[in-house]
């Protein structure tokens, strides 16, 4: 099944339970071939409370941003520095909440 940008989605998990309704940021072919980011805005969340442990935050880039945060090589709220942050960071690393750029993260299916 295909999805259309725009429209209502499920977004599952890979045990197929339904973690949330949204609408889908991305069409199939584009989702296949990412490897991160934004797949869809959630509109309603359905997955209860506390099924899972929160892990977010505790992956590699995650650390070493809150290090860099620390050291004082990049804002208070993790924004780039001028003359401070290095430059690999500011060439790999992309800040989906402050740039226009588009990935994927969760399998979508069409609702309807």
């Amino acid at each position: 099944m295909t999805s259309i940008i725009h429209a209502p989605d499920f977004l599952t998990w890979v045990l197929g339970e339904a973690i949330a309704i949204g609408i889908a940021q991305m069409s199939t072919v584009e989702l296949a071939t990412c490897d991160h980011g934004v797949v869809a805005k959630v509109k309603r969340c359905i997955m209860e409370r506390d099924t899972y442990p929160r892990r977010w935050g505790l992956g590699p880039k995650a650390m070493e941003k809150k290090k860099m945060i620390k050291d004082g090589k990049l804002g208070k709220h993790g924004e780039k520095i001028e003359g401070l942050t290095p430059k690999e960071w500011s060439k790999d690393y992309v800040d989906y909440t402050r740039d226009k750029v588009r990935g994927s993260l969760l399998h979508i299916a069409t609702v309807g």
